[in-house]
């Protein structure tokens, strides 16, 4: 999905699938052996693979400076603040659009599973599996300038790798997600905004054609997948000596009819801009069904998977028991040290569908969950108000 996230724990996850056999679906064949060349891991994918988001911490309606502390992208020089996205995204990333954040998913990885040599992404915000794909298979660029992933990663391997793990987050764009939304969007502001007014549901209008989306999903995962083992084998990497790994996508709203913030809905700028009968759609009947449909590619292509539909549980934006990230007046944002779950209107896109760059390194998230003061980049469980999620 266009400009989305990386989350620790799902770090976490990927580390397991690494270092053992328990992500690998029934009838998967790959034993990954010792290799002699450097260990190496690779992402391929979405902005959920990219990271999408990673120079937030915390949300400010303050455009000046370094945003009240949340830009991270900011410095303070002699002739003024200077704004430089190459602290949170690998050199080149931003300006070609592809956004791979610092903090990504796979970086984790490669923190905690200790012994990894190389690490390759290739992850690009917005991308499509035709952006995966080599051109001999109907790939194609995604941005001027940025070759198919695939294509990128035939020039970053050779049969001196050993290649433990592939991570593979397709299938959002693909099904439509971006459209989905923002027809939601609209529909919403035609009944609460300025909008000429219409009563329709967004979920009338998407429904007939999701269907066709999700299954143009699974087919082009799964192509995904065999492309990924094609790729390797030319480069001296038999299939059985790697995991390959796919990943879900998380429910950014509430599904519950009666799990919604309350008032909700009173002055057009602090509501949530989605209808609640929408947005229990949008995840029984989209998010939902993507995450099985990716799942049953895993099962028939006997790679692992990694359900992220939860990973958002408690932090969902306006979800019931959260609290906003920021409360008016726009002077008194809320500490970044502790908004780690955010929605700016100042990130630029729609960056505010992912979490801000504490938000990943807080694993297994659940009722409630506020940084420590004694451990730095830690989360632990406390009774206060959980944090409004998003991300920016």
């Amino acid at each position: 999905m266009r400009n989305a996230r990386k989350w620790w724990w799902a770090g976490l996850a990927m580390t397991a699938a690494l270092t053992s056999s328990v992500l690998v679906a029934p009838g998967g064949t790959a034993t990954a052996s010792e290799g002699s060349g450097p260990r190496t891991i690779i992402q391929l994918g979405d902005s959920y693979s990219s990271g999408e988001g990673g120079g937030w911490q915390g949300n400010s309606e303050n455009s000046g400076g370094n945003r009240d502390g949340t830009d991270q992208a900011r410095t303070q020089t002699s002739s003024g603040w200077v704004f430089n996205p190459d602290r949170v995204y690998e050199p080149g990333t931003w300006a070609n659009e592809c956004h791979r954040s610092k903090t990504a998913p796979i970086t984790s990885v490669r923190q905690n599973a200790g012994n990894v040599d190389k690490m390759i992404s290739v992850a690009c915000s917005g991308a499509k599996s035709q952006n995966i794909w080599p051109a001999a298979a109907g790939g194609v660029a995604q941005h001027p300038g940025v070759a198919p992933q695939l294509t990128q990663l035939d020039s970053l391997i050779s049969s001196a790798d050993d290649v433990e793990l592939v991570v593979i987050g397709i299938g959002g764009n693909d099904s439509g997600f971006g459209g989905v939304a923002l027809r939601c969007l609209i529909d919403w502001a035609k009944t609460h905004g300025p909008l000429p007014y219409d009563a329709q549901h967004c979920k009338d209008e998407v429904a007939a054609t999701a269907g066709d989306d999700i299954s143009d999903a699974y087919y082009n995962t799964a192509k995904t997948i065999d492309q990924v083992r094609q790729t390797l084998s030319a480069n001296g990497q038999p299939a059985s000596t790697y995991r390959i790994v796919l990943t879900g996508y998380p429910a950014i709203l509430p599904t519950a009819l009666d799990d919604w913030i309350a008032g909700e809905g009173a002055g057009f700028d602090r509501n949530c801009p989605v209808r609640k009968a929408d947005s229990q759609w949008i995840n029984q009947h989209f998010v939902t069904r993507l995450n099985d449909v990716t799942r049953s590619i895993a099962e028939d292509k006997g790679v692992g998977f990694i359900d992220l539909r939860d990973a958002f549980g408690g932090h969902r934006l306006c979800e019931a028991g959260t609290v906003r990230g920021r409360r008016p007046p726009a002077t008194r944002p809320a500490p970044s040290g502790s908004a780690s779950w955010t929605c700016t209107p100042r990130a630029p896109g729609t960056r505010s569908r992912h979490s801000s760059t504490t938000g990943p390194r807080c694993p297994m998230w659940t009722t409630s969950a506020t940084p420590s003061a004694r451990t730095p980049n830690r989360c632990t469980r406390t009774t206060t108000a959980r944090r409004r999620s998003a991300s920016a």
